[in-house]
């Protein structure tokens, strides 16, 4: 385990910032992470669920991206690839985002609790196309990633079922799955037909206090 006595900020001065768990660990930071300019990359492993726990507050501001990139799961229901644990409050200013990334092919998902969740007008979270992932075209009857993938030309599936493919290309619809009330799994993906596709990710926020959301909350897929 590794453990911050204060703040983690990053300063879009000196690049993008990454910072990467080891297999089933935990990062302790004592007070803030700041996003205050460009992207800071928060990364999970590809060996087992690990955690960030934050002491005080997250904010992400002034235009920057907090990315959060999910790990594996063990692909029992209700379980995630990263836990973000934040002590208390998370703020996204306008023109700033928080983005959930869930594992393309394994579907393990980030999950984030906190006090109260703000985001404010021209902000938010933004989980379009993290979702599961097309597959490179290997040719017809190809299916995408996911328990509700579609093959070919074919939307994926997950709540409601993906569109059919046009164009003549055919292909299979994948079926729904997930659970209405308490949806914890991404989106699954179209196939590709002669393109690329992913699909929409997850929100998975579990909050003690509020959610006040004034800007956007977005889980689309996108097209090939």
């Amino acid at each position: 385990d590794v453990s911050i006595g204060g703040s983690l900020t990053n300063d879009a001065s000196y690049g993008v910032s990454h910072l990467r768990l080891g297999p089933a660990k935990k990062i302790s930071i004592g007070s803030n992470v700041v996003a205050k300019t460009g992207d800071l990359h928060l990364w999970g492993t590809d060996t087992n669920i690990c955690a960030v726990s934050i002491g005080n507050t997250v904010i992400v501001t002034n235009g920057a991206i907090l990315h959060v990139h999910s790990g594996l799961t063990n692909g029992a229901e209700g379980t995630c690839g990263v836990i973000v644990g934040v002590t208390n409050d998370i703020l996204i200013a306008a023109s700033s985002w928080l983005m959930p990334y869930s594992h393309p092919t394994n579907g393990g998902s980030v999950r984030i609790e906190a006090g109260n969740v703000t985001a404010l007008a021209g902000g938010g979270i933004d989980a379009d196309a993290l979702g599961y992932a097309g597959r490179p075209w290997l040719g017809a009857g190809e299916f995408g990633y996911g328990p509700g993938a579609g093959s070919t030309s074919c939307g994926g599936s997950y709540g409601g079922r993906g569109g059919a493919g046009t164009g003549g290309g055919g292909g299979t619809l994948g079926n729904t799955y997930g659970d209405s009330n308490a949806p914890v799994e991404p989106g699954s993906a179209g196939g590709n037909y002669g393109g690329s596709t992913r699909a929409g990710g997850l929100v998975w926020l579990v909050a003690r206090d509020t959610v006040a959301v004034n800007g956007d909350i977005r889980a689309r897929g996108n097209q090939s």
